[in-house]
């Protein structure tokens, strides 16, 4: 039997090897940047739902800003400034728990949880707060006879969209000062 060259395998023979990472490629860098550009060259609700097509019409918007100069600028400085940062104090951090000292096993891990549970953390916080049925928010405006329902901050697109767009203050509607609580959860009993 004749021994092949590698010169002579066609380049398609790798794509076997290669079609998993091409595939994560395409699925996690390439189809979210298709997304983001197909969605800034559309016009959406307040709510999110898209409404047709904008054209370049977004990006005109933007450029046309005044105050587009100083955003790029704190932007740069922000960027810049919290990099150098982080690099420094990571750097100082590395070399601190590269020596052996007793109790390093204890530093380590109380500088990875933190960053690791702080998503987690805050994500839960938000809930805690702001929950229909049992968020504290609820409660203590309730308690306060401010409202007479609950509010579903969290649900309402009213609530979550308006903030997140823009800096203007939601009016809460006050109802008839009355103390209602909330239909209260069923638990399912055990078999």
């Amino acid at each position: 039997m004749a021994e092949v060259s590698r010169r002579h395998v066609p380049a398609l023979a790798a794509l076997p090897w290669l079609g998993a990472g091409l595939l994560l490629i395409a699925g996690v860098v390439l189809y979210p940047v298709y997304e983001l550009i197909r969605a800034s060259l559309s016009r959406y609700s307040i709510t999110g739902l898209r409404l047709g097509d904008a054209g370049f019409d977004n990006y005109l918007r933007v450029l046309s800003q005044p105050a587009l100069g100083s955003v790029l600028a704190n932007t740069a400085i922000w960027v810049s400034g919290v990099t150098a940062l982080t690099v420094a104090i990571s750097l100082a951090l590395a070399q601190f728990l590269a020596k052996e000292f007793p109790g390093r096993r204890v530093v380590r891990w109380s500088v990875i949880v933190p960053w690791a549970a702080s998503l987690v953390i805050t994500g839960r916080l938000f809930t805690l707060i702001y929950d229909y049925y049992h968020g504290i928010l609820n409660r203590l405006l309730m308690d306060l006879h401010l409202t007479s329902r609950p509010i579903d901050f969290l649900g309402d697109d009213r609530w979550t969209m308006d903030d997140a767009l823009d800096d203007r203050r939601r009016r809460v509607r006050l109802g008839p000062v009355q103390h209602v609580r909330p239909p209260r959860r069923t638990q399912r009993h055990a078999r």
